[in-house]
């Protein structure tokens, strides 16, 4: 998985593009979006909702998820425990990086 991406969005780009009832709120375009940055999603959940969410991977067994110690940005599917089938997301990314 890439460890940076690109978030060339700002103003109501986001609104327009994914017809989003809710504003994302203040957000920056990025060349340079990294792990444990706050960055605009869509959720499967709320997919006419834009949140900005921080950037990383809970793992199952952590109890509190804004205490968790190690968040890593990509895991192997055999440890995902079900996680990728029922919290999944649109990231949306102008490109991606090593």
């Amino acid at each position: 998985m890439c460890g940076r991406y690109t978030a060339p969005y700002e103003g109501n780009d986001l609104e327009t593009r994914f017809e989003l009832s809710r504003n994302v709120g203040f957000f920056e375009k990025t060349w340079n979006a990294s792990p444990g940055q706050m960055l605009p999603v869509v959720t499967k959940n709320s997919p006419k909702q834009g949140l900005l969410m921080k950037w990383g991977f809970v793992a199952p067994w952590e109890k509190d998820f804004t205490k968790a110690k190690f968040t890593p940005i990509n895991a192997r599917d055999d440890k995902l425990s079900g996680a990728f089938y029922s919290t999944r997301c649109l990231i949306p990314a102008g490109g991606y990086y090593e």
